[in-house]
Parts: structure tokens; C-alpha cells; sequence
């Protein structure tokens, strides 16, 4: 990934998802812009906090982000309140297509 990201990342505070961008390769097709930024450190500070269906012995499927902890991660982020409802629409852009690419992997 362009190490400009990363840079933006650690800027935001998202060491973490800073540190998955500097190790993850370049993707010619991928592009985050400017305005994108905050709502991808987001999206990857509530990364872990995912809701899944057990189909018992038949395995699980995402079902998507569990909103409160979002809410935390915007309160955490310091995000003004005026900027949540543009961020959530992105996070949940990239939400749906992050389900549906979990759930056909396996």
C-alpha cells in the first residue's frame, strides 16, 4: 500500500492499521483519497468488533460491524459529532463489501 497511507494512518493515531498498510502490498486498484482517510481508520479500529451467526458444526457468517463499539470508536477518535453520519455512510460501504468478502472465504 502507498506508504503515504501509512503515514496518514500514524498522523490519525491508527498505529495499528498503520502498521497492517506498510506491510500489506501495493494493489494497483485500491485507492483511498483524502476524504476517505478518517473513515478507513475507523472502519479498521472496529475491525475486531464483528457480529457473526453459528451455524453450529456448519461453521458462522459475518454479519457486519457491531455499531456501538463504532460509536466508541468515534467517540475514542474524538470525531465531531457533525462528521459521524458521512463517516458511517463510508464505514458501511466498505462494511458490506468486507462481508461479503469474509463470507466467500469460507
Amino acid at each position: 500500500m502507498d506508504r503515504s497511507v501509512a503515514k496518514a494512518l500514524e498522523a490519525f493515531g491508527a498505529h495499528e492499521a498503520a502498521q497492517f498498510a506498510r506491510n500489506r502490498p501495493a494493489d494497483p486498484g485500491a485507492q483511498l483519497f483524502a476524504d476517505q482517510v478518517e473513515a478507513y481508520c475507523c472502519f479498521l479500529s472496529a475491525m475486531s468488533q464483528w457480529r457473526t451467526v453459528s451455524f453450529g458444526m456448519g461453521g458462522f457468517a459475518y454479519q457486519g460491524i457491531d455499531y456501538p463499539s463504532l460509536e466508541a470508536v468515534f467517540r475514542l477518535r474524538r470525531v465531531p459529532p457533525e462528521d459521524v453520519p458521512d463517516l458511517f455512510e463510508q464505514i458501511q460501504v466498505m462494511e458490506g463489501a468486507a462481508v461479503e468478502y469474509l463470507n466467500d472465504r469460507h
